[in-house]
């Protein structure tokens, strides 16, 4: 599973590891967009889905 800082940095810069140079981080425009694939069953037993 995913935390919510490679949540968040996939957000930002389209991948869970940036480069150093922060010019390098900018996204481009016509970036496809970034996808989390989570196993339903696990999120559900183990992630935020228990508190369902």
């Amino acid at each position: 599973m995913f935390n919510t800082i490679e949540i968040t940095l996939l957000y930002k810069y389209g991948t869970t590891t940036p480069s150093a140079d922060p010019n390098e981080r900018i996204r481009p425009n016509d970036s496809s967009d970034s996808e989390i694939h989570y196993d339903a069953v696990e999120y559900m037993i183990t992630g935020g889905g228990r508190y369902a």
